[in-house]
């Protein structure tokens, strides 16, 4: 099964905070919260928040990443084990030579 895709800095925030905001809005607003009222007060605060508070929640962002690079490397292995290979052969596989119009376009510094 395919890896889920890395989360942003900005969902991790707000899946953090999302539960005090949709509570704050119940008490103002007699039990009703609606979403684009959550988002609106999310977006706010992250606005609002300062870089050392971001950078907690951007380090986070940072290793769901990594852990989508790793799994997803090791699904595509899984799945298709030849471009693997390729993959990790490539520096041996010759690549195809330029075109004469690709050669005549380049710096004349380059061609000789």
């Amino acid at each position: 099964q395919k890896p889920k895709k890395p989360v942003s800095a900005y969902w991790l925030y707000s899946q953090h905070l999302r539960e005090e905001v949709t509570q704050t809005l119940k008490e103002q607003n007699a039990g009703k919260a609606s979403f684009g009222d959550i988002a609106k007060r999310v977006a706010a605060r992250w606005s609002a928040l300062a870089e050392a508070e971001k950078k907690e929640f951007e380090d986070k962002a940072n290793a769901d990443k990594e852990r989508y690079a790793r799994e997803l490397m090791a699904y595509q292995e899984a799945c298709d084990p030849v471009s693997a290979l390729k993959r990790k052969f490539e520096h041996l596989i010759p690549k195809r030579p330029a075109s004469a119009y690709a050669l005549f376009c380049q710096d004349p510094a380059v061609r000789q």
